[in-house]
């Protein structure tokens, strides 16, 4: 009974769910001629509303990370050129703001101290992170799954972000997570950037507009 309760568990499908709890409903970001310090040297203009959703499209070396970046310094900043209202988190492709040294649930207990222990090794069950891989440091486990602890952390967050900036968040997924991570965006109710070169995956992500950022600068 016990290996059959086992394998049972094995199949049941991941589940990820990002929630928004903010009750904005208007213009939250725009950006006017803002220039970048490196990359692309176009005059970057464009607005976003809560809840909508961007794919920022060009080549590699234009500045698209440095762009998501900087706006995420920005959340809490008004300049002429970023004018932004509302919370912001930026999930880069390192996950930098978790620490290597420690293991998952104490990673995700500094994202909400509130969620105990148990529930967080719960959550983590449901991406298939079981048994003694929430208690070895976040460093030995695959990139893959660390990068399973970053976005559960962003979605269960006792800050509520009112735009989410993803820089290529499928990267280190198999098929099936990707799959998961795609539909947790497309339900999402907050805003978000998406940088991605994966078309299916966008297109899974339900977004449809689209921002180009423009050719690499001449050295």
């Amino acid at each position: 009974m016990k290996d059959k309760q086992i394998r049972l568990e094995t199949v049941k499908p991941q589940q990820l769910h990002f929630f928004n709890r903010s009750i904005k409903s208007s213009e939250i970001l725009r950006n006017n001629q803002l220039v970048l310090a490196h990359g692309s040297r176009q005059k970057i203009s464009f607005a976003l509303k809560a809840g909508e959703k961007i794919h920022l499209q060009g080549e590699n070396g234009v500045g698209k990370s440095s762009l998501l970046k900087l706006l995420a310094q920005h959340s809490l900043l008004q300049t002429p050129e970023i004018l932004f209202s509302g919370c912001s988190f930026y999930l880069d492709q390192n996950f930098s703001f978790l620490k290597a040294e420690l293991n998952a649930v104490e990673n995700l207990k500094a994202a909400n101290a509130s969620v105990s222990d148990v529930e967080w090794r719960n959550l983590l069950g449901q991406l298939r992170i079981r048994g003694e891989k929430s208690q070895i440091p976040l460093g030995q486990l695959s990139g893959g799954e660390q990068l399973k602890v970053a976005l559960l952390a962003i979605s269960q967050s006792a800050t509520v972000y009112d735009l989410l900036l993803l820089d290529e968040p499928e990267n280190h997924l198999d098929i099936e997570s990707r799959d998961i991570l795609a539909q947790a965006i497309a339900e999402y109710k907050g805003a978000v950037i998406l940088v991605s070169h994966d078309r299916r995956f966008i297109e899974d992500c339900k977004i449809t507009d689209s921002f180009q950022l423009g050719h690499r600068a001449e050295r």
